[in-house]
């Protein structure tokens, strides 16, 4: 038996009380911090300019996608999944706001910590092509490798799926490489 199978063996399990005083407390500390950084938001765009704090906004969004973010995408469906959990949907908001409002925020999901504590999570989704495509030119020059070959691999599905069902590629490729040996022409 691990240690992590002892933990939630002997932990306690909350009732649907508990989990409603924790969520009104944590809900009470999210609206705080919204103020908060509408304040600081403000302040910014007062002191940097619009354009300035834009580009500074476009910076940290790749620096927070760069930490926390996570790409990948299906080859059978062409299905995409960018995305990124946060327990700080004011970051969430933040990050979506500096990418133009693309990508979605879900609802607050309730769920147990390794460590068996109470935890609640949002996650920033990232599901369709275009939407991908315009992050990718927001921010993927400034991502670090791992993350680039993520966001490669997942805006890359569309052409290995024509490839691989023989279809024609769109007449501004050329070429494509699948994998990192094998050319397809």
């Amino acid at each position: 038996m691990t240690a992590a199978s002892k933990r939630q063996e002997g932990a306690h399990q909350p009732s649907e009380a508990e989990w409603q005083l924790a969520e009104s407390d944590f809900l009470r500390r999210e609206d705080r911090r919204r103020r908060a950084e509408t304040r600081w938001r403000g302040a910014a765009i007062k002191r940097l300019g619009p354009e300035t704090y834009a580009l500074v906004e476009l910076g940290w969004a790749a620096g927070f996608w760069d930490g926390e973010g996570h790409g990948s995408a299906s080859q059978r469906g062409g299905e995409f999944n960018c995305s990124l959990d946060q327990d700080d949907r004011v970051l969430l908001e933040r990050l979506q706001a500096a990418l133009g409002g693309i990508g979605r925020i879900s609802k607050l999901k309730r769920r147990r910590s390794k460590a068996g504590k109470l935890q609640f999570i949002y996650t920033y989704r990232i599901s369709n092509q275009r939407d991908l495509e315009a992050v990718w030119l927001s921010i993927g020059l400034h991502l670090g490798p791992a993350k680039r070959d993520q966001f490669a691999r997942a805006l890359s599905v569309p052409i290995v799926t024509l490839l691989r069902n023989g279809k024609t590629l769109p007449r501004t490729i050329t070429s494509a490489t699948v994998g990192r040996r094998k050319r397809l022409r």
